[in-house]
Formats: C-alpha cells, sequence, structure tokens
C-alpha cells in the first residue's frame, strides 16, 4: 500500500514556522521574565531584611540604652547607700518614675552587701496567679527583705498605684531568697561597670528574662526586661506575621523570639537547629551574615543575622527570615520600582532627618523635664536657653508663665497640698474626711491695745514680721498653715499629709514658736504700750478634714469639736496667766519627751463638764519624773 506525504505549501510552511518561532520566543520571555522577577523579588527581600535589620538594631537600642543609662547613673541618685527599712527606701521615687517611663522594665531593684533588699516591680502585665492577690488597681509591687543580727528574713510586699500610694500590704518570712546570690548581683560583683547577665529565671514570677546592673558603694542597683516584652517587642516587627525574628545566642539558643508562621506552625528539627548554629557562628565570625536562602523546616526561606548590643554593651544576633512562598507572591513591578525609590528618599533623607529631630527633640525634651519638675512641685527654674522655632518658644513661655503663677498660687495655700493635687491629677471638690488631727491655734494678746497705738501701716509690718517667724517655724515642723484670723494663726498636723508622731511635733512646733516670737514681741513692749504674748492651744482628737467652701471658691480645713476645743485652750491662757494650754489627750499621746504642768479643771464653752487641762512647759532634758516638790509631770513612756 503506498501511503502519501502530507504536503505543505509554503504559505502553510511559513505560517507554522513562525508561530513556532513566536511561540518558542514567547515561552522564553515568560521563562526568563519569571526568573528575573524571582531575582528581583529575593533581591528586594534581602534588601527588606537588611532595612529590617538596621531598624531593629536602632529600635533594640532605643529600648535597652535607656535601662543600661539608668542602672549606670543610678549611682549617684542620693542616698541610694542607705540600707532599706520596713517603711521602704529613699530610691523609691526615682524607681517608680523609672518603671512608668520605660515600660520593657519588669522591676527594678537594690541589692544590699549584708543580704538587704528593695525591689519595686511593675505588675499591670503579670498573669494573675503570679500577682500574689494584689488588688486589682495595684501597677506596683514594692518588696524589702530584711535581715536581723540573728539572720532571720523578713520580706514586706506592698501594692502601689500608678502614684506610689499604698494600696495593701502583706508579711512573710523569707527562707531561702538572698539577693547576693542572684545573677545578676554576681555579674556586678565580676564586672567594673555596667553588667549584663545571661537569661534566667526572675524570682517570685519564675519568669525568663535579663537583667542589667551596676555595683555601687554598699550594694548592687539591676533593672529586669522580661523574655516575654521582647517577644511582644519582636512581634510588633512587620516580618514576625509571616516570618521569624528572633534574637540568638552564639550557641544557637533563641533567646526571644516573635510568635508567627515559624513559631506557630513550623517545627524545628536537630538539622535545621544545627543550621542556625552554623549561621550565627558564621555571623559572629564574619560581624554580620548577608542575606542568603536556607532550608528551615523543610522550606526555603531568606535569612539574615547581624549583631545586636542586647544591654550593658553585650551583643547577640539578631535573626530575621521570610519564607520564599510569602516573597514570590504576584508583586506590581511599579509597585517594586516606587517602594526601591522610597527606600533611596529615605535613606537619602536620614542625615536631615536626624538634624532636623535633634533640634526639635532637644528642646522638647527640656520642656517635658520642665514640667516633670512642676509636677512634682519644684519651681526652681533652671536657666533655658529659648528656642528659635516659634511654636517651641511659645511653649516654653507658657511653661515658664505656669511655673510663675504656681508660685503664686503656693503663696495663699499650704505647698503640701498643692503637691499633692497637682500629682492626683484629680479636680478638687467640697468635702471631707474623717482624721486624726492635732490643732493649734495661736493668738498674740494686747493686740487690739497695741494696733489702736500704732499706724496702719505700722500695724501691717509688724505682723508680717510676726507671722513670717511664726509660719517658717510651723513650716519647718511639717504643719499645715490653715489660715490667718487678724493676729490668730489656725495649724494643723497629720493632714493632708500623714505623720505618726504628729502630737510630739506639734508640741515641738507650740515651744519652738513661743522661742521665735517672744523676743520680737518683747521688743515691741519695749517701745511703750501693753505688754504682749503669745497664746497657743493644742488638742489631738478626729475631726473632718477637707475642702470646704462651694464649687468657686474652697478651703483646705479641719472642722468639728476638736478644733473648737483647741481654740477655747488658746483662749483659756488669757484667764490662766499661761503661754501653751494642751489637753489631757496630748499629755497621754505627745510621748515622754515634754514636762506639762497641771493647769486644773475648767469649765469652757460648749462643754458640760469640767476639763481637766496642762501648761506644756518645754522638753525633758534629761526626763525627770514626777514629784511633788517639782509639781512636773511627764508625757506616758
Amino acid at each position: 500500500m503506498n501511503f502519501r506525504q502530507p504536503n505543505f505549501s509554503v504559505t502553510t510552511t511559513l505560517f507554522l514556522v513562525q508561530l513556532a518561532v513566536a511561540a518558542a520566543v514567547s515561552a522564553t520571555i515568560v521563562l526568563f521574565d519569571r526568573a528575573e522577577r524571582r531575582q528581583q523579588a529575593l533581591a528586594t527581600a534581602r534588601e527588606m531584611l537588611d532595612l529590617t535589620v538596621t531598624n531593629l538594631q536602632l529600635q533594640v537600642a532605643a529600648l535597652v540604652d535607656p535601662v543600661d543609662s539608668v542602672v549606670k547613673s543610678s549611682r549617684y541618685w542620693p542616698r541610694i547607700s542607705d540600707q532599706p527599712t520596713a517603711s521602704g527606701h529613699p530610691a523609691r521615687r526615682f524607681m517608680i518614675e523609672f518603671l512608668g517611663d520605660h515600660p520593657q522594665i519588669a522591676s527594678a531593684f537594690l541589692g544590699y552587701d549584708d543580704g538587704d533588699y528593695f525591689q519595686i516591680a511593675e505588675l499591670v502585665d503579670v498573669a494573675p496567679p503570679l500577682r500574689h492577690g494584689a488588688p486589682p488597681e495595684t501597677v506596683f509591687s514594692e518588696d524589702v527583705v530584711l535581715r536581723d543580727a540573728a539572720g532571720e528574713v523578713r520580706s514586706l510586699t506592698r501594692f502601689l498605684d500608678r502614684h506610689g500610694g499604698t494600696l495593701a500590704t502583706r508579711t512573710d518570712i523569707h527562707d531561702g531568697f538572698d539577693p547576693r546570690e542572684r545573677p545578676w548581683y554576681v555579674a556586678a560583683d565580676a564586672t567594673p561597670g555596667v553588667a549584663r547577665t545571661e537569661v534566667y529565671r526572675f524570682e517570685g514570677t519564675d519568669e525568663p528574662g535579663i537583667s542589667v546592673s551596676r555595683r555601687f558603694d554598699g550594694g548592687v542597683m539591676g533593672a529586669d526586661v522580661a523574655i516575654a516584652h521582647l517577644c511582644q517587642f519582636l512581634d510588633a516587627t512587620p516580618q514576625a506575621k509571616e516570618g521569624l525574628v528572633a534574637i540568638v545566642h552564639a550557641d544557637g539558643r533563641l533567646l526571644a523570639r516573635s510568635t508567627g508562621t515559624l513559631a506557630a506552625n513550623a517545627v524545628l528539627t536537630a538539622a535545621d537547629q544545627a543550621r542556625l548554629r552554623e549561621l550565627v557562628a558564621r555571623g559572629l565570625a564574619e560581624g554580620t551574615l548577608p542575606s542568603s536562602v536556607v532550608e528551615i523546616a523543610g522550606a526555603p526561606w531568606v535569612l539574615r543575622v547581624a549583631p545586636v548590643a542586647l544591654g550593658a554593651g553585650v551583643d547577640e544576633n539578631l535573626l530575621v527570615a521570610m519564607p520564599v512562598r510569602t516573597i514570590m507572591a504576584p508583586i506590581d513591578q511599579v509597585a517594586r520600582r516606587t517602594g526601591l525609590v522610597s527606600v533611596l528618599i529615605v535613606a537619602a533623607s536620614i542625615p536631615l532627618i536626624w538634624l532636623l529631630a535633634r533640634l526639635m527633640t532637644g528642646p522638647l525634651l527640656r520642656l517635658a523635664a520642665a514640667t516633670e519638675r512642676i509636677q512634682r512641685f519644684d519651681l526652681e527654674e533652671p536657666p533655658v536657653r529659648m528656642s528659635r522655632i516659634e511654636e517651641i518658644r511659645r511653649l516654653q513661655e507658657a511653661v515658664r508663665a505656669m511655673r510663675e503663677n504656681l508660685r503664686t498660687f503656693a503663696l495663699y495655700v499650704p505647698k503640701a497640698l498643692v503637691q499633692q493635687l497637682i500629682e492626683s491629677g484629680v479636680t478638687p471638690r467640697p468635702g471631707g474626711e474623717r482624721r486624726d488631727v492635732t490643732l493649734l491655734f495661736m493668738d498674740l494678746e494686747n493686740f487690739t491695745p497695741m494696733s489702736s497705738r500704732l499706724s496702719p501701716e505700722e500695724v501691717m509690718t509688724r505682723m508680717t514680721s510676726y507671722f513670717e517667724g511664726a509660719t517658717r517655724t510651723l513650716l519647718d515642723h511639717e504643719a499645715t498653715v490653715d489660715k490667718y484670723i487678724g493676729d490668730a494663726v489656725m495649724a494643723f498636723w497629720n493632714a493632708p499629709n500623714p505623720s505618726v508622731d504628729h502630737v510630739a511635733r506639734a508640741c515641738r512646733a507650740a515651744l519652738a514658736v513661743i522661742a521665735t516670737v517672744g523676743p520680737e514681741t518683747d521688743r515691741w513692749a519695749e517701745t511703750g504700750g501693753p505688754p504682749l504674748r503669745t497664746r497657743i492651744g493644742l488638742h489631738c482628737g478626729e475631726a473632718i478634714v477637707g475642702n470646704v467652701g462651694s464649687s468657686d471658691r474652697m478651703n483646705y480645713t479641719a472642722l468639728g469639736a476638736t478644733v473648737n476645743f483647741a481654740a477655747r485652750l488658746e483662749k483659756l491662757n488669757r484667764q490662766l496667766g499661761t503661754t501653751i494650754l494642751v489637753s489631757a489627750e496630748v499629755v497621754a499621746r505627745a510621748g515622754n519627751g515634754f514636762d506639762f504642768q497641771p493647769a486644773g479643771a475648767h469649765r469652757m464653752e460648749g462643754f458640760d463638764d469640767p476639763i481637766e487641762v496642762f501648761e506644756l512647759v518645754g522638753e525633758r532634758r534629761p526626763a525627770i519624773p514626777a514629784s511633788p516638790t517639782t509639781g512636773l509631770i511627764a508625757g506616758p513612756g
């Protein structure tokens, strides 16, 4: 059988050849474009990882450098070498501000060479089982560990609100905790400057983390950075969503890692972990490891390793990895070029941005420090160089005006009260609370006859000098000066600031006031006119203390029978010829450091029965027991 071969016309043949060539060219272009796009995508990914590493290095420095700086400068804190007591430590306010300004810090602490320990820890992000029964409003915990001469260890924990106010207190017996055995203490002892520990578990929370510490005269100050916070920080990196961002030790251990795709879905085999250790070792040897494609958990990843300082100048390794499948998702060519141009523009603008940031942030940081001082009611004005930027200059002038206004305001109300109101952030409203207080009333006897002989200007001059001495003496004894009533003064203790020994303070203040103003009134009497004498009444007990008045104008004062009785005692001095009359309650609570003279029982306005009163004679030096000869009695021992 003869088969006829197909015959093609020239037209058909050329068509088929051209079609084949076109198809081949098209296929080649498609394959080449795909390969080129892959290379471009990988190159873009490498550049993106390099930029990410640079940004993360800067961000880690911004996270850790403030910790190093504060720990380094802590040795210059006032009274940092003071031993902690059951009531706390003078550095408490600095440590609370330190934690409040740096949320990445889990706790700050002081360990002493004798084994005592003081710590302020932030509890907001601590899990409920590790809060040890802290009230819901707790922001900080204050831990004090003390060792007595017998070696017994006592522990006291206070739960504090965001302003450092005590919410609850717990006392324990510690049988094993010794700060001198903790890694941060050992590291600081072995290092002349700032030291950093390896990852270990914190006391109390059992949470892994690192500590930065430095030795001071008598002990070590340190701060904790929890690994969980570093993990949260790494999670905020865009590459953490689909990839891995980690801080790796030289031996390949993961110190902190993001919780994205790799952590959730991939399992690192022994070979993968060995590969990680190899990459880290190369990074340490070369100083940095360029981006490369590696197999991790059975899939190709683009990986970048670079050193990163993680406290006290100790370098760890920053690892950033992205799966190739994510990188190879469809990418628009224009978007890639736009992104690259944007990166170049940002890179070229870094010097200018840095310079402008320095010019802007310098005055703003100083303004922030000034407002913080004002918040603490520190109204002394340091020298300030005015900014050339109009808006910042206006802000500086506003802060200066605010400081001056507060100075003026402080002349009319107790400074301690103003400071408490500013720190609380609460708008004052009428109302009060029941408080145990000690009241003082003082009056100038024969003021009216004296003032009738003098010009108003001379009276004002004399009383200004008189009140200046009396007020300064009262404030030196931590009194709250309530008001001036003509020639009289009302003051009290234990409000708004608490004072355990407020009765004794009031007694000392009364004696000091007489010693201060007595010589001045004696000089006035020598110029002619009636004799002048300062009379004082003291009484202690419960009173209503708070803001009295209207929403438009208020006065922080004390009200109640205790106040009235103190005023009656002051007036009784005229009848008895005494100088300082006190109640039996004052005698009972003043302690054994004062001498009192019985002044008999007397009826007073507003009280049905005669009431025993006493004259405060002076402080005991030395203690004198009661005797019929002297007629003096001492406060109870």
